[in-house]
C-alpha cells in the first residue's frame, strides 16, 4: 500500500517527511539507500523503489561517517526526513525518562532546576506527551536563565548555574539538529526561515556530529561508573532520527533545485502541519470520533477553504528570489569550519 500510494504521488513529491512508525522506518531507509540486503530483493519487485537509485555527494565523505546517500528517482532527486515535531517531543522524552539520565560531558542533564525560572509544571511532567506546545514550553531556552538575565546586554553578563548546564547542552544539540521551540529557532537548520543555505549547513553538520561525540562521551562514562548501558545516553533511535533530520537538512541544502524553497515561512518541512490539519478535522465535526464520510467531507471543505486562501496570498506576493544549491567547493569549506569548532567539545570527559 505504501509503494502505490508513493507511486501515485511520485510526480508531485519532493521530500517524504514521517514519524518513526516501523513501515516508515524502512522507507527512510530505502531512500537513504542503508536498506539491508534481507529486504532488497523485496523492495525490487515494488513499482516505486524499484526506480530509485543513488549516489555520494563527495564533499560529505570528508565528515566521520556519513550514512547516507542522495536518492534520484526517474532523474529527479528525492529527500525525506523524519517530522522535526516528532523528534523533538521524542527527545524530551529521554530527558525526563525514569531509566536514563543524558551525560553531556561533564554535565548531568536535570531539566527540574529550569521549575526555578519559570518553567510551567505540564511542560516539565509532559502531561500531554503529544502536545507541541508543551514540547515547545519544555525546549524553550529563556527557562535556563534567570529573570535578571532577560535584560543582559551581553553574553558575559549571563550567568548560567552549573546544574543547568547540562539541560543547556541537550537544549543546544537538539536545536541544531532539529528545533527546540517553535518560538524559539535561532539555531534550528530545518525550519529557520533567515538562514542562508551555507550556515544552515553548517549548524545541521554540527548537530550530527555533536550527537555522536555525545554518545562516545556518555559510553565510556557509563563503564567508568559501572552503569548500564544506554542509562546516560539519549536512546539510539531518538539520536538517529535528530541526525537524519540533521543530514537530509545538508543534503537539501547541497541538491535542491534553485526555484525550490523548502526552507521558507510557515515550517514547510515539518509535520506540524498534517497534526494541526486533523485537529481542524476535528473542530469542524461536532462528532469527535469521525467516520470515513464524515472525514472526506471535512476534508473537502477545508480544501477549498485553504486553496482559496492560498491563492489568495500567491496573487499579492512577490516572486520568491532563486536561491541555487551550495556546490561541492562551498560545502567543503562549511565542513572546513565545522570540524576545528568541535575540538574543544572533545576535552569535556568524564
Amino acid at each position: 500500500m505504501v509503494d502505490l500510494f508513493l507511486d501515485a504521488a511520485s510526480e508531485h513529491c519532493k521530500v517524504i517527511i514521517c514519524d518513526d512508525e516501523g513501515c516508515n522506518g524502512l522507507v527512510k531507509k530505502a531512500i537513504f539507500g542503508q536498506l539491508e540486503a534481507k529486504y532488497r530483493r523485496r523492495f525490487h519487485e515494488t513499482k516505486f523503489f524499484a526506480d530509485l537509485t543513488f549516489s555520494k555527494i563527495e564533499a560529505l565523505q570528508q565528515l566521520p561517517r556519513m550514512p547516507v546517500k542522495v536518492c534520484s528517482l526517474r532523474g529527479r532527486t528525492l529527500f525525506v526526513l523524519p517530522g522535526p515535531a516528532h523528534s523533538n517531543k521524542n527527545s524530551n522524552g529521554q530527558v525526563m525518562s525514569e531509566v536514563r539520565c543524558p551525560y553531556f560531558g561533564r554535565f548531568w542533564c536535570d531539566a527540574a532546576f529550569a521549575l526555578d525560572r519559570g518553567m510551567p509544571v505540564p511542560a516539565y511532567t509532559r502531561k500531554d506527551p503529544m502536545s507541541d506546545r508543551l514540547a515547545s514550553l519544555f525546549g524553550n531556552p529563556f527557562y535556563i536563565l534567570d529573570q535578571r538575565d532577560a535584560a543582559a546586554t551581553s553574553w558575559d553578563t549571563i550567568c548560567i548555574p552549573w546544574h543547568l548546564k547540562g539541560f543547556l547542552l541537550w537544549n543546544l544539540t537538539t536545536a541544531l539538529c532539529i528545533e527546540t521551540s517553535l518560538q524559539c529557532e535561532a539555531f534550528a537548520p530545518a525550519v529557520h526561515d533567515l538562514l542562508d543555505l551555507a550556515t544552515r549547513s553548517e549548524l545541521a553538520l554540527t548537530g550530527f556530529i555533536l550527537q555522536d561525540l555525545w554518545a562516545v562521551v556518555a559510553t565510556d562514562a557509563e563503564k567508568n561508573l559501572g552503569r548500564p548501558k544506554g542509562s546516560m545516553q539519549i536512546a539510539a533511535r531518538t539520536r538517529q532520527n535528530m541526525q537524519s533530520v540533521a543530514l537530509a537538512t545538508a543534503v537539501i541544502c547541497k541538491e535542491k533545485d534553485s526555484d525550490w524553497h523548502p526552507f521558507g515561512p510557515g515550517h514547510p518541512l515539518s509535520e506540524i502541519h498534517l497534526e494541526r490539519m486533523f485537529g481542524r478535522y476535528r473542530c469542524a465535526n461536532t462528532n469527535p470520533d469521525l467516520t470515513v464520510t464524515d472525514f472526506w467531507r471535512v476534508n473537502a471543505q477545508i480544501a477549498f477553504r485553504t486553496a482559496a486562501e492560498k491563492q489568495q496570498a500567491d496573487s499579492s506576493k512577490a516572486k520568491p528570489v532563486e536561491e541555487p544549491p551550495l556546490s561541492d567547493k562551498q560545502l567543503l569549506v562549511v565542513i572546513c569550519f565545522t570540524l576545528p569548532f568541535l575540538h574543544p567539545f572533545s576535552s569535556l570527559s568524564f
